[in-house]
């Protein structure tokens, strides 16, 4: 069985108290995250750091990972086990810029809404891992607190 590894981003930005995520359409019309092969001589980080930015123009720093989701998809007669291993990054621009030979479309997409549009069941995980990680790091207000902080 044929093996691959990928590395991708859950990028996010703020606007007020809103957080939004960079969510891609992929070429099957599902939408998920930016990933792309680790390639030869390249981390995870780094990998994850340029498929984010290569598919979207959005560029960032990472501030966590957020684990992985393994799969299996068939590439002609064989099976083949993916290994996605994704991290936290805020978004340094937000200017996107889909490249279009790789993904159809890409969005900033409010986190209320991710849960809804995301295609594809082993991202949930993901999302609540992003979710827990952006809420420690008080990107997000805090519950039951009025004054903002």
């Amino acid at each position: 069985m044929k093996q691959q590894l990928s590395a991708g981003g859950v990028v996010f930005t703020t606007l007020g108290d809103s957080v939004r995520l960079l969510m891609i359409e992929d070429r099957w019309g599902r939408w998920s995250f930016p990933k792309g092969h680790v390639e030869q001589g390249e981390t995870p980080v780094q990998a994850a750091l340029r498929e984010v930015e290569e598919e979207t123009g959005v560029t960032g720093d990472v501030l966590a990972e957020l684990g992985d989701v393994q799969y299996y998809f068939r590439d002609g007669p064989d099976l083949v086990k993916k290994r996605a291993i994704y991290f936290l990054i805020k978004a340094e621009s937000e200017n996107i810029v889909p490249q279009t030979e790789e993904i159809r479309h890409a969005a900033w997409v409010p986190l209320e809404e991710v849960w809804k549009k995301s295609g594809y069941e082993n991202n949930t995980i993901i999302i609540e891992r992003a979710q827990a990680a952006i809420s420690k790091k008080h990107f997000l207000r805090s519950e039951g607190c009025g004054d903002g902080h």
